[in-house]
């Protein structure tokens, strides 16, 4: 990969290839001594030979050298870290709505020897069934708020046996929450569950997400990219020009008002150094030219700085200019 492999003009395209389409041929397993210990060097993509050089690969969940012939040298899925948890959430679903719908159970108290036997016999085993299931029909088909029930005084009472529902809600959520745990992404942008109680807020959350995105590009994204950065160069000019480089969007953006605020700071700090004479102010121009962050990086501060106002000709500056001004509107 470069200006001797290559000639200018000569890149034909770039495809994404699907791991499932390809097959490692030949790979060192016997000298770990050896940079190319358990990495193939030539890959079958469908009856295509091609050299590891021209097949980028980004693997960013590594299993052990003994296991990778195992996983086609395409490391672990997300989806198999995934499975165990997702499981597990729809059982705990289920069994919180089976929970729900079955908390109250009904219960009859009936002599069921004395007043349902056949035949006036006191085996339990010649108890009438459908004199017991009719009973039960009975009482069904009169629930309601509305509905009577009515029983023995004596030898009958009636009494519904609830379970607790309290903790099955966090149950579930802890379960989803595992799932967004695999991953590592927040609650928030994975489900769409914001966070509850007084002043809860997902930010710190987010701002971890965004600096695992920027270490997860810089170590498995930014090999593949710096690659084909690389070859589009040797196309273009025949050659890679050391001084261009490329960075990633960072996720995390200041809004205005901290844009600002940050800028400000900036600028009592260098006001402070100028006044102390740590730096001169052409210095200070300088670290603002070049600050990308800077509200004043589109504005040309080549030159010498500008003088200050004259307070006997420019009055106090801009205070002055503003009271100038309001006595013109007034006047």
């Amino acid at each position: 990969m470069s200006a001797n492999g290559m000639a200018k003009g000569t890149l034909d395209r770039l495809v994404n290839i699907d791991p499932i389409w390809t097959n490692p041929n030949t790979y060192n397993a016997d000298n770990p001594l050896k940079e190319n210990y358990y990495r193939p060097d030539n890959w079958w993509v469908q009856g295509v030979l091609v050299h590891h050089t021209r097949l980028l690969t980004a693997v960013p969940y590594e299993v052990p050298d003994i296991l990778k012939p195992a996983f086609n040298f395409g490391g672990l899925s997300l989806t198999q870290q995934l499975e165990a948890y997702v499981h597990n959430f729809l059982r705990t679903r289920q069994s919180v709505s089976d929970m729900a719908s079955n908390f109250a159970t009904k219960v009859l108290k009936t002599d069921m020897t004395g007043n349902m036997q056949a035949d006036s016999c006191m085996s339990y085993g010649d108890i009438d069934a459908d004199s017991v299931t009719g009973r039960v029909a009975a009482m069904n088909v009169w629930q309601s708020n509305n509905g009577t029930f009515v029983i023995d005084k004596e030898s009958e009472d009636f009494d519904i046996k609830t379970a607790p529902l309290s903790g099955l809600g966090e149950l579930q959520a802890q379960s989803q929450e595992f799932m967004a745990g695999i991953p590592g992404i927040p609650l928030v942008k994975l489900f769409g569950i914001q966070p509850q109680g007084l002043n809860a807020s997902s930010e710190g959350e987010i701002r971890v997400f965004y600096d695992e995105i920027a270490a997860f590009q810089e170590a498995n994204v930014g090999p593949t990219v710096r690659a084909i950065f690389n070859l589009a160069q040797i196309n273009l000019w025949g050659e890679i020009d050391e001084r261009l480089d490329f960075e990633f969007i960072h996720l995390w953006q200041l809004s205005e008002k901290e844009a600002a605020e940050v800028e400000k700071i900036k600028t009592d700090t260098d006001a402070v150094n100028v006044q102390a004479g740590v730096v001169a102010p052409e210095e200070a121009r300088k670290r603002q030219a070049a600050d990308p962050q800077s509200i004043y990086r589109n504005v040309s501060l080549a030159g010498p700085p500008p003088e200050p106002p004259d307070p006997e000709t420019d009055g106090a500056g801009l205070e002055e200019l503003l009271r100038r001004g309001e006595e013109s509107e007034d006047g």
